[in-house]
């Protein structure tokens, strides 16, 4: 559930402890890297007891999901139709790649290649990029929107891919109207498969 979902059925003292919390998340993560964050460090620097913690997530991998995920997709909040939601995310996407937060996401797939924790703890951003796009998908149909049957993880695969591939192994900027092409062209392959 993201955070709109929860927003406004939560208790205002849990938004701010979930909030302290992903707080010490995000600047252990621009500090130290996925490597060298624990719960205890995120606990000391969020105020936060364990206990507290583990009531709101039962893994270290959901905060740092959860703490990527939000500065990652800063501005972006879903509504008018598919073609906008695909563009939103992926300009959102983009922005995050090219801040702080690229280098952050660089490093823990380079990581990955060779460490299996660092293999979860991808596999965790990876299902919640997916799991976005599921949710964009169905807002789409729950709209009366067509859209064609294909798995969010392709749909992922469509978007983000060419986002990385341009910026961490052509190292070129992620501007406007490439993202926009790109949100596009997968708007153009969900929504008229022919």
């Amino acid at each position: 559930m993201d955070e709109a979902d929860r927003a406004p059925h939560e208790d205002p003292r849990v938004t701010r402890t979930r909030a302290k919390v992903l707080d010490a998340a995000r600047q252990l993560l621009l500090e130290v890297g996925f490597l060298d964050v624990t719960i205890s460090a995120i606990c000391a620097r969020s105020g936060v007891s364990p206990s507290t913690v583990y009531r709101h997530w039962t893994t270290r991998e959901e905060i740092l999901r959860d703490a990527f995920s939000d500065a990652a997709l800063v501005g972006y909040s879903p509504g008018r139709s598919l073609r906008d939601d695909l563009r939103d995310y992926a300009l959102a996407f983009a922005d995050g790649l090219q801040n702080s937060w690229g280098r952050v996401a660089a490093t823990l797939v380079t990581t990955a290649v060779d460490d299996p924790e660092q293999r979860r703890v991808l596999r965790t951003f990876v299902d919640g990029y997916t799991a976005d796009v599921a949710t964009l998908l169905q807002r789409a149909a729950d709209r009366g929107e067509q859209v064609a049957g294909r798995a969010a993880a392709e749909v992922v695969d469509s978007l983000v891919g060419p986002l990385f591939y341009r910026h961490l192994l052509r190292v070129l900027p992620l501007d406007e109207d490439f993202v926009r092409a790109q949100a596009d062209r997968v708007h153009r392959e969900l929504t008229d498969p022919d």
